[in-house]
């Protein structure tokens, strides 16, 4: 119980940080404990950033480093430090709020806008080009993943739903020499992950330089390209 309190507690303080006020809800009897929320809200009508309308030349901006989901599979594993535990556990409570606040005073700049979750980078991307009916080039170089899950995937710990996502992907994706281990982490499935972007490519530096000094960890991913919804990694 004194568990519960504290999942509660920490729900309560994170739906703050958010402006969200918990108005409700109800309890399940269940051999597992289930903790979740479900946000209900207002848009105005002529500012949603959908995940369809990239264009061709817009750049592409991830504002979280990938690898979640399997730093998460390495402590069900019991192989991870506690300071690894904390650099995933500081990632993942970190909210989208400031930079999708950043992103709706850009609207005009941005053209498309997604999460990065269950389906992983590239499933999210694709679902993005295929609505927008375009393809992208993705450059690994330019991409930064948690270093706990690159050394995690080295040594074959990688959770079943982020090899889902590879196998359900990668008839849609030229990977080139791309190693292995990358693949994965391109298709890995995100816990809280960040928002990708479609930008102007005319102000994409300057967006990304506004993230950056928000203290967010965004980074480059690639850029939209013309053609049939394929991604290319390089």
């Amino acid at each position: 119980m004194e568990l519960l309190g504290d999942i509660l507690k920490g729900g309560a303080e994170v739906a703050g940080a958010a402006g969200i006020s918990i108005i409700g809800g109800h309890s399940i009897d269940d051999s597992e404990p289930k903790y979740g929320l479900v946000v209900v809200g207002v848009v105005h009508p002529d500012r949603i950033l959908r995940n369809v309308g990239a264009q061709v030349g817009d750049k592409l901006i991830l504002t979280k480093p990938l690898g979640s989901g399997i730093v998460t599979t390495a402590i069900k594993k019991g192989v991870a430090t506690p300071e690894q535990i904390s650099e995933i556990t500081s990632i993942m409570a970190t909210l989208n709020r400031t930079a999708g606040e950043l992103f709706i005073e850009n609207f005009s700049s941005v053209r498309a806008l997604t999460d990065v979750t269950g389906f992983g980078l590239l499933g999210h991307l694709f679902e993005m080009l295929e609505a927008s009916k375009v393809g992208a080039t993705v450059n690994v170089e330019t991409i930064k993943f948690v270093p706990s899950a690159v050394q995690f995937v080295s040594e074959g710990i990688c959770p079943g739903g982020t090899k889902a996502n590879l196998k359900a992907i990668e008839d849609m994706v030229d990977f080139g020499d791309v190693h292995p281990n990358q693949k994965l982490l391109l298709a890995d499935a995100q816990t809280s992950g960040g928002l990708l972007a479609s930008v102007d490519p005319d102000e994409a530096d300057r967006i990304l330089a506004e993230l950056n000094a928000a203290g967010i960890e965004a980074f480059f991913v690639g850029e939209v390209q013309a053609g049939e919804p394929r991604v290319k990694v390089v």
